[in-house]
Parts: structure tokens; C-alpha cells; sequence
């Protein structure tokens, strides 16, 4: 049996996202007028494949966000639109919350800073971490053999369920 945990967009990302739609929307109607207005195919064809390259980068951003986490007697599933995440209870050593100032100081080394969530490789003094969140508070940090791991259900009560299954707890 497997338990179901959601993961909202937290108030920053909301913001984020949103902005940052509203200015490629406009960059996008801004290469549309200049694709058209010149009246030259090859500028259209230019300006064309532009807008194109814009919306394919927006859909993937879309398709790979964090949309909830399962945990079940096998692994933790971080669930997105396309390709889940599993990582397997036998490569987790620990899971505990983490407090949103332990948070501070955190480099993005690759990634999502915002637009539909938080993911990516970021570092900070807990040192690098893969993220599969949300929103900016309810950490949980996943401890694996590969390294850590921090997603942000919207109730952090997925810690015990963690905890319980890594123990057998039955």
C-alpha cells in the first residue's frame, strides 16, 4: 500500500512563475510581430523556430515539476507529469525536516530557480543536494548512499512514513 503526498506551488514560486510567464509571453508576441512585420521569409523563419525553441524550453520546465511524492514499501516516488523519480528504501539511510533557516546560502548549480518549483543540483552547507520542490519551507531531506535529496510535500508527516518503512515498523 502506498501513501499519496501533495506538493503545491508555495507563494514564491507562484510569483516566480508567473512573472516569468507574463515577460516570455511578451518576448514571444514581441518575436511573433518582428517574424511577420518584415515581410521576409527568411526573418520569419529565424523569428519562427525562436518562438518555437522559447515554448519547447517551457513545456519541458512544465513537464518535469514536482507534482507530489508517494512512498510506498519499495521507494519514494517523486511523481511529475513525465518521468517519475524512485529512489529504492534499500539506498536511504535517514529522512528528517529540515528547518527553512538551514536553508539559507543556497547556490543553484543546475537547475530550476522557481518557474513550477525548485529543482535541480543546489549546494549550500549541508553541501550538494538534488531538489524536487515546491515551495520554500516543509523540507525533508532524503539521506541516500548517493547523496541527499530534499523535496517539500505540502505536510512534512511523510517523514514518519519514511522512517517507518526504513525501520519495518509494521
Amino acid at each position: 500500500m502506498s501513501t499519496q503526498y501533495t506538493a503545491t506551488l508555495g507563494t514564491t514560486a507562484k510569483i516566480i512563475t508567473i512573472v516569468v510567464s507574463l515577460l516570455i509571453a511578451g518576448v514571444v508576441a514581441f518575436f511573433a510581430y518582428l517574424a511577420f512585420a518584415t515581410g521576409e521569409i527568411v526573418v520569419s523563419v529565424i523569428f519562427t523556430c525562436v518562438i518555437l525553441g522559447i515554448v519547447a524550453v517551457c513545456c519541458l520546465v512544465c513537464l518535469y515539476r514536482p507534482i507530489g511524492y508517494m512512498v510506498d514499501a519499495e521507494c519514494v516516488t517523486i511523481r511529475r507529469p513525465i518521468k517519475d523519480v524512485h529512489i529504492p528504501l534499500a539506498e536511504m539511510k535517514d529522512a528528517f525536516v529540515v528547518k527553512p533557516e538551514s536553508m539559507q546560502g543556497i547556490v543553484r548549480e543546475g537547475g530550476n530557480g522557481g518557474v513550477y518549483g525548485f529543482y535541480g543540483n543546489f549546494r549550500n552547507h549541508f553541501g550538494r543536494m538534488a531538489w524536487y520542490a515546491t515551495r520554500k519551507n516543509n523540507y525533508v531531506m532524503l539521506e541516500t548512499t548517493n547523496g541527499r535529496i530534499v523535496l517539500t510535500p505540502d505536510h512534512t508527516d511523510m517523514v514518519k512514513e519514511i522512517r517507518r518503512r526504513l525501520h519495518q515498523e509494521y
